[in-house]
């Protein structure tokens, strides 16, 4: 496996993880505080794209 692979799954898995989430908070503040746990699975993202692909994540889930 290429480390571009690699970087692809983990935001992958980040997504699923943030969209599991979202989909059981009951706001964007309680969503935050438990998404974030998960940054871990990608280091190779600094905070603010961290916090900006939660945002999306959160709004593209509950603008439909």
């Amino acid at each position: 496996m290429g480390m571009s692979s690699y970087v692809m799954d983990a935001e992958d898995e980040f997504i699923e993880q943030c969209e599991s989430v979202a989909k059981q908070s009951e706001s964007f503040q309680e969503y935050c505080e438990v998404a974030v746990l998960n940054d871990g699975i990608v280091p190779h993202l600094n905070p603010q794209q961290v916090a900006d692909l939660m945002s999306e994540i959160w709004n593209q889930l509950w603008s439909s």
